[in-house]
């Protein structure tokens, strides 16, 4: 992976350093339902890790989170997590593998996205020995930023480099840091999937190329026509909404539903995608097997779970399904 290196000063970069990157410095605040894998267990591991490596995974793995932000976030922003009570530090290094983008979007419910802002952002650094709120405040620099004075009460903080810095040197005097690496923006840009502007962009390259995306799976499919002469794309479900695209498999006479979303897939496409599936079993199918395609930028956790046991919903990342047709 191309990455910045820094002038060795002391194991850790220098101001100048920093400063040189032309970024924006941030800290996340974050509860323990996020960042413990059991929030109801002191001892609980976190959940994230490891550091991440190389760009391959980020791009074949989805190595990277989703997660609420500052709107003015912009691609190669650098991150601190702050972890509230009971363990009150910061612990972890995030680099912004986007600009800010809207959510919820008209997919997501409150419950799974009650936040107006996110970025997609990815692991560069775990501290062996976090830093203590209690250890900033006794800081003469840290102790008059506006996060370390208010006891880290919001969402986010804007950071300057001194400050950013400080924590470097702070945690360096631990003994804990033998060096960080800074993603370059260029290899952000290869690391990360395409993200699609609109969802007609995907709709466009999946009616082109349906016959070839899903061979793999033994399907051969071609756009959906109904006997009134109705095409299968943005096909019509009376008081429920429009099927993206609806196929048909050449051999079996099975009907795909294909449901598009350009961002990350929440846990209500399943809840979209059953009900656009029981009305073609209801009124179209006339027997024959009826599936469902989620086409997006990825799952989140909540989707996954709801498609579990769904062996008919398949769900798949575009960047993915998008290079068996050598679409970068």
């Amino acid at each position: 992976m191309k990455k910045q290196n820094y002038p060795d000063s002391g194991n850790i970069p220098s101001l100048d350093y920093w400063k040189s990157l032309g970024c924006r410095f941030w800290t996340y605040v974050t509860r323990p339902e996020y960042y413990m894998e059991d929030p109801e267990d002191p001892d609980s591991p976190d959940k994230f890790g490891p550091v991440i490596t190389n760009e391959s995974e980020i791009r074949e793995d989805y190595n990277f989170w989703r997660w609420s932000g500052n709107k003015h976030m912009k691609l190669g922003d650098l991150i601190f997590l702050y972890r509230t009570a009971p363990k009150k530090d910061i612990k972890y290094v995030f680099q912004a593998l986007s600009d800010a983008y809207n959510w919820p979007d008209e997919d997501y419910d409150p419950e799974d996205a009650p936040w107006e802002w996110a970025c997609d952002i990815v692991l560069i650094e775990i501290f062996e020995h976090p830093l203590s709120l209690k250890e900033m405040r006794a800081d003469p620099i840290l102790s008059e930023w506006s996060a370390v004075r208010c006891s880290m009460q919001s969402s986010t903080f804007r950071m300057t480099p001194e400050q950013w810095h400080r924590v470097f040197e702070l945690v360096h005097e631990k003994g804990d840091i033998t060096g960080i690496e800074v993603i370059e923006p260029a290899a952000i840009d290869y690391a990360i999937p395409k993200k699609f502007k609109e969802e007609k962009e995907i709709e466009e390259i999946i009616v082109q190329n349906l016959p070839k995306l899903f061979k793999k799976e033994g399907f051969r499919l071609k756009l959906y026509r109904h006997s009134d002469g109705k095409s299968g794309r943005q096909f019509g479900c009376k008081n429920i909404g429009k099927i993206d695209i609806l196929a048909e498999d050449k051999k079996t006479g099975a009907l795909v539903v294909i449901e598009i979303k350009k961002d990350i897939a929440g846990r209500s496409v399943a809840g979209q995608i059953d009900s656009y599936i029981g009305f073609v079993t209801k009124y179209i199918a006339d027997g024959r097997q009826v599936f469902g395609f989620v086409v997006s930028r990825g799952a989140d956790k909540k989707l996954e779970s709801a498609t579990e046991f769904k062996d008919y919903i398949r769900v798949y990342d575009y960047s993915s399904l998008f290079e068996r047709i050598k679409l970068k």
